[in-house]
C-alpha cells in the first residue's frame, strides 16, 4: 500500500467514525430526553436514561477517536511532504556515454601559408620527437599554426518525478432528520354495518351489500400514551374519502374500542381502505379492506 492509499483509508475511517459519533449523539439526546419526559411509565423513562447514558459513552468515544486518527492523518501527511523525491540525479540508471575523464579530445592541426594554393589538412595528433633538437626544427616563412581542441559530452536526461499527495478533507453526511416514534399497538379486528347495545359486532364482515350507510370499525389497543393524535381515513384506491383526528384519552382498563364512516347516501360499489396512523400519517398503526358489491 502506498502512502496515499495509506492515508486516503485513514480519512475514510475518519469520517466513519464521526458519522458513527453523531448518530449515537442523537440517540443518546433522544433517549435523555424520553427519561425525562413526564407522559410515560416511571420504569421506561428509567430504562430510557440508562440507554441514553450508553449512548453518550459510545458518541464520546467515537469522536475521540475519529480526532486521533484525524490528527494521526495529517501528521502522516506532513511526513510524507517532507520525504525526499523518489529518484534524484544521483540515482539516475548508467548509460553508454563515457565520464568526462575518458573524453579523448579532437586536436585539429591547420597549416596556413602566404603561397598561392595554400592547402589545410588535418594531422595527427603532435607528439614531441625525441631524436629532434631545437636547432634542427625548420620554420617556414609566413606559417600559421592553429590548434583546437574540441571536447564533446552528452550526459542522458534525468526525469525525476515528485509524488503528489492529496489532502481533500473528507465531509460526513449528516444523518437524516429522524421521524418521531409513538409507543402503542392498535389491532384492527372486526368491521360491521351494524352494532349490538353492548357496542360489539353483530354480523363481522369484508363485503356488504349496496346502500350500506356504516361501516363501524372494531379494534384493540395496547400502550397507546395519552393525548396522543390518532387519525382514522377511508379511502378509495388512491383517493381520500373521509377523514377523523381524534385526540386519544380512553384509559387502559377498556382495552377495545369502535368508529365508524358514514354515507347517507350508501357508500358505491368497489374496494375500501381504512387506515389508523398518528404523526399526519406517517406512522401507520393498522390498516383493513372491505368491499361494497352490488
Amino acid at each position: 500500500m502506498t502512502a496515499t492509499e495509506f492515508i486516503s483509508a485513514l480519512q475514510l475511517v475518519t469520517g466513519a467514525s464521526f458519522f458513527i459519533g453523531l448518530i449515537l449523539t442523537i440517540l443518546a439526546y433522544l433517549n435523555f430526553r424520553q427519561s425525562r419526559s413526564q407522559s410515560g411509565y416511571w420504569r421506561r423513562r428509567r430504562q430510557a436514561g440508562r440507554r441514553g447514558f450508553r449512548y453518550a459513552v459510545l458518541s464520546v468515544f467515537m469522536l475521540v477517536t475519529s480526532l486521533a486518527i484525524c490528527a494521526v492523518t495529517i501528521a502522516v501527511t506532513f511526513v510524507e511532504g517532507d520525504m525526499p523525491s523518489t529518484q534524484t540525479a544521483e540515482q539516475a540508471q548508467p548509460s553508454d556515454t563515457p565520464p568526462i575523464d575518458d573524453i579523448e579530445p579532437t586536436r585539429t592541426l591547420i597549416i596556413v601559408t602566404s603561397e598561392a594554393g595554400a592547402a589545410t589538412r588535418e594531422a595527427e595528433p603532435l607528439l614531441p620527437d625525441p631524436s629532434a633538437t631545437p636547432s634542427s626544427i625548420a620554420t617556414t616563412p609566413q606559417a600559421t599554426l592553429e590548434l583546437n581542441q574540441t571536447a564533446t559530452l552528452t550526459l542522458p536526461s534525468t526525469e525525476v518525478s515528485i509524488p503528489e499527495v492529496s489532502m481533500t478533507p473528507t465531509v460526513p453526511t449528516p444523518p437524516p432528520t429522524p421521524v418521531a416514534t409513538v409507543a402503542g399497538v392498535i389491532d384492527i379486528i372486526a368491521l360491521d354495518d351494524v352494532v349490538s347495545d353492548e357496542w360489539q359486532p353483530i354480523q363481522p364482515a369484508t363485503e356488504f351489500p349496496i346502500g350500506t350507510t356504516r361501516i363501524y370499525v372494531f379494534f384493540d389497543y395496547a400502550d397507546l400514551e395519552q393525548n396522543t393524535q390518532l387519525i382514522y381515513t377511508l379511502l378509495q384506491g388512491e383517493v381520500l374519502l373521509q377523514e377523523q383526528q381524534y385526540q386519544w384519552g380512553i384509559s387502559a382498563e377498556e382495552p377495545q374500542s369502535l368508529f365508524f364512516f358514514g354515507n347517507s347516501n350508501g357508500f358505491d360499489v368497489g374496494a375500501y381502505t381504512i387506515r389508523i396512523s398518528t404523526n399526519n400519517g406517517q406512522s401507520i398503526f393498522a390498516e383493513t379492506a372491505f368491499t361494497i358489491v352490488p
